[in-house]
């Protein structure tokens, strides 16, 4: 550094552009070919079908809020499609994992920002499976496989 140089000091200037997905799908894009002109993460390719047989497909849905809780529904239109679950709430920070039956058309879904009269950690994860799941801690000594002559 040079004392009293009048070059010392420089402005810089920094302009970008930014966005905060509502909701993130993610292991969406992992089976179409590199080749595509179409964006990877915007594409489940189901791959070579046979007609008549039924095929699935997994993806993950996570809410990146550390607030809000989103209610989600796949707009269906028509019944060569099913996600289970189709309906459900998805809360802050949390993610499911949405198996999707092939289809050959556009599907919508809608979403929709909720609010809860007790506080969220009280509320249970809901959607239209009607399954709740709830984790509890195991001891793990009781874990330890055992032999079996």
């Amino acid at each position: 550094m040079v004392r009293d140089n009048q070059y010392d000091q420089t402005v810089v200037e920094l302009v970008g552009e930014g966005y905060h997905d509502i909701i993130i799908l993610d292991n969406i894009g992992n089976k179409v070919q590199q080749d595509s002109s179409e964006s990877m993460s915007d594409l489940l390719d189901f791959g070579d079908c046979h007609v008549g047989r039924t095929y699935q497909e997994t993806f993950t849905m996570t809410n990146p809020s550390s607030s809000k809780v989103l209610r989600f529904e796949w707009l269906l239109s028509g019944p060569q499609l099913s996600f289970s679950p189709q309906v459900g709430h998805l809360h802050a920070d949390c993610s499911k994992v949405e198996p999707i039956v092939l289809n050959t058309q556009t599907i919508k879904c809608k979403l929709s920002s909720i609010t809860f009269q007790q506080p969220v950690d009280q509320v249970p994860d809901w959607d239209d499976c009607h399954r709740t799941v709830k984790w509890v801690d195991v001891d793990k000594s009781s874990q330890q496989p055992t032999k079996r002559k």
